[in-house]
């Protein structure tokens, strides 16, 4: 499979070792914004010492939490709709994000909370992610009918 915005490949399957990507329903990331973690990810390899290594299965814990937890948090702030201009005043989204529909407004408050957690985190995620930086406008734009249709066939995502 090939890496988004960086050279190289990752092996999804092989012989050896089976699966080793598991690809997610596009339900379980439907409110994630995958490019705010790919640059996350891409960041973390870019680390000194880790192009030759890899990463660590400690580093690939802390990412994955770090984004279990971004998604709660961003989730639980999209419910408290009262508070929209306040998420632009904070930077976490801009007002042409809110001219969108709510799956597309829920991925750029978990980019905006993900690249504000980084920004002024702890010790630990700053040597995680030194120098991460997510830029707006997001890669891609909505799509039209990006809102999932009842019945509709989901979508495979790594």
């Amino acid at each position: 499979m090939r890496l988004a915005g960086e050279p190289g490949w990752m092996m999804a399957w092989s012989p050896e070792w089976g699966e080793l990507l598991r690809p997610r329903p596009r339900s379980a990331v439907a409110t994630l914004d995958v490019w705010v973690l790919s640059d996350a990810w891409a960041c973390a390899r870019r680390r000194p010492g880790v192009a030759a290594a890899g990463l660590t299965a400690k580093d690939a814990q802390d990412l994955k939490d770090l984004e279990q937890r971004m998604a709660a948090d961003a989730s639980k702030l999209f419910e408290q709709t009262e508070r929209r201009e306040e998420w632009v005043e904070k930077s976490l989204v801009t007002a042409e994000d809110l001219k969108n529909g709510d799956s597309w407004i829920q991925r750029r408050l978990f980019a905006g909370l993900f690249a504000e957690t980084v920004r002024e985190g702890d010790t630990w995620l700053q040597e995680l992610l030194p120098g991460f930086a997510h830029h707006w406008p997001p890669a891609v734009p909505p799509v039209p009918g990006d809102e999932p249709q009842d019945g509709e066939e989901e979508a495979r995502t790594v």
